[in-house]
This record gives C-alpha cells, sequence and structure tokens, in this order.
C-alpha cells in the first residue's frame, strides 16, 4: 500500500509539473503573438503574459523540491518567496546541468543533454521590471516626468522571451535530485527539522565551480540559523549561527547569547547574570544602557 501511494504521489507530481509547463509555453506562445503587433496597449499584455510564463516555471521547480520543503506551506507562497527558498536549500538549483553517460566499449563520455534551470538573478530582476510597466506611473514618477518608454519595455520583453525560450528549448529536464544527499538538521530552537541537499557544498569530491565551502540553513519555525560545511571526504557538520557577547558591566562575567537572525541595531538584551540591560550598536557591540543615553542627551544638545 506504501509503495502505491508513494507511486501515485510521484504520478501527480509529474503531472502538476506537465500542467506548469504546459501554462508556461501557451503564455509564451501569447506573448510573442502580441510582441508582433504594433500597439502600445498590446505590449502592456505581452509583459503580462511573460510575468505569468515565469511564474509558471518557478511552481514546477518547486515541484523537484517537495522533499525538502515538507512541513512548509509552500502552496500559496508567491513566485519569488518559492525562488528564494529554493535557493536557500540547493545554491545551485538555478545552475545549468549536464548529465552524462559512459560508452562502457570506449570509455567515452557522451552528453545525453542540458538542463538550463532558470536562475535566481535573471528572473527576479526581470519580473520586478515587467511590473513597472503594468501599473500606473506614480505621483513621483510623473512628477519627474519618468514616463513609461515603449522602447525600454519592448527589449525587456525580447530578453524575457530569450530566457523562457532557453528554459522550455532543453532537451533535458532531471527531476528531483540531490546529487551529493542531503543533511537534516533537528532545529535546537524549535525541534522542527530542517532538510538541505548538498550540491552546493565544496568536497574533495565535489570541487567544481559555483561550489561554497559553508552552506546556509535557516529555520522556517523560529529564528535560529545554521552553517553546514564539510568534514572529511564524505561527512558534514554544522554548527548554531549565534552572537556571544560579554556583558559590559563592571564586576560581571555575564554572557548574551542571541541567534544570529535576532541581533539587530538598537535592540535591548538583560544580561543573564547581572539583569541590568545592555543595547546591541551597529558594530554589534555591547554599550551598558545608561550610556547609551547619556550619548543621545549629548548629541541632542549639539
Amino acid at each position: 500500500m506504501e509503495q502505491d501511494s508513494g507511486q501515485a504521489d510521484e504520478r501527480e507530481l509529474e503531472r502538476l509539473k506537465s500542467a506548469y509547463l504546459a501554462l508556461a509555453r501557451e503564455a509564451l506562445d501569447r506573448a510573442k503573438t502580441l510582441l508582433t503587433e504594433n500597439d502600445n496597449s498590446r505590449l502592456v499584455y505581452a509583459a503580462l503574459e511573460l510575468r505569468r510564463a515565469f511564474e509558471a516555471l518557478v511552481y514546477e521547480n518547486a515541484l523537484r523540491f517537495t522533499d525538502e520543503l515538507v512541513g512548509e506551506d509552500y502552496a500559496v507562497w508567491q513566485p519569488l518567496q518559492i525562488l528564494e527558498r529554493l535557493i536557500e536549500i540547493d545554491p545551485v538549483a538555478d545552475a545549468t546541468l549536464e548529465m552524462k553517460l559512459q560508452d562502457p566499449g570506449t570509455g567515452e563520455w557522451l552528453s545525453l543533454g542540458h538542463q538550463r534551470r532558470i536562475s535566481l538573478k535573471a528572473p527576479r530582476k526581470r519580473y520586478y521590471a515587467l511590473g513597472n510597466y503594468l501599473h500606473t506611473p506614480a505621483l513621483a514618477q510623473m512628477m519627474r516626468g519618468r514616463r513609461q518608454n515603449r522602447r525600454s519595455l519592448l527589449k525587456l520583453c525580447g530578453e524575457c522571451v530569450e530566457l523562457i525560450d532557453k528554459d522550455l528549448g532543453a532537451p533535458l529536464r532531471i527531476g528531483r535530485m540531490a546529487i551529493f544527499g542531503h543533511v537534516d538538521i533537528v532545529c535546537r530552537g524549535c525541534g522542527a527539522t530542517i532538510r538541505r541537499r548538498l550540491n552546493a557544498l565544496r568536497t574533495p569530491r565535489n570541487n567544481g565551480p559555483g561550489t561554497k565551502e559553508v552552506i546556509q540553513a535557516k529555520c522556517s519555525k523560529c529564528p535560529a540559523s545554521y552553517e553546514i560545511h564539510a568534514d572529511g571526504a564524505d561527512g558534514v557538520k554544522w554548527r548554531e549561527q549565534r552572537w556571544d557577547g560579554n556583558c559590559p558591566y563592571p564586576n560581571c562575567e555575564g554572557v548574551h547569547t542571541k541567534r544570529a537572525r535576532e541581533v539587530k541595531d538598537g535592540m535591548v538584551s538583560a544580561c543573564p547574570s547581572c539583569g541590568k540591560r545592555a543595547q546591541f550598536t551597529k558594530t554589534f557591540s555591547f554599550l551598558p544602557e545608561a550610556l547609551i543615553k547619556q550619548l543621545r542627551r549629548k548629541g541632542r544638545s549639539h
């Protein structure tokens, strides 16, 4: 029964991926048709269709990461929110991959094709840019005489068509593949499981372009975050990202401990030993609260 259920889930994922690819192709075709018509109003609708194509490709990509997104309500996320999350899970998720097969007779490696996955920066930049043309110019833009430029929009649409065409035209679409495996972290803050792919982690077996010595893992349930790095040929280890600061008050050996994602300029912290409060500055150093108030008074008097 469990195997049948798993197969059904995979079939459903494939169905959804095919549906999103079809939506992307349909939107792209409509945009191409609109771009052939020399009509400013049609050009705006072409921009809208290209945004829809981008969105469909992002959703299709998300279906390749369902194992890592378990427990997260990603089904209701906005496209760019999903894309940011995917890159966090697998920092090289937007890289172009090539699948090769070795001929057992000759030993020659034969290319089966490339998967040109949509990148993070390219669609994010163009997605927002397209949106600028889909709204009436704001008052500040009109006052500065910044009108929407048809030539600029036409150029932008051309770039988007080329980018989406490359993605849809890839002869190979690799499935949900963690080439170098996963690491599961049980969050110390809330107990949630954080799963990250190790594809981008630089190890002796994975030192190609784009790999990293350290990858980040943020918990989606609480402010905790972790650094993951290689430990030997096959192992990995991680540590929580924290900020530890000594209490600035005399005769106190207390230590302020905060999660890295919680530390903000101006944040007040009570010492766990003496109970006195101190404040973070922009350099993330501690100053006694009384001194902060004194400095502020001096600043107002000058």
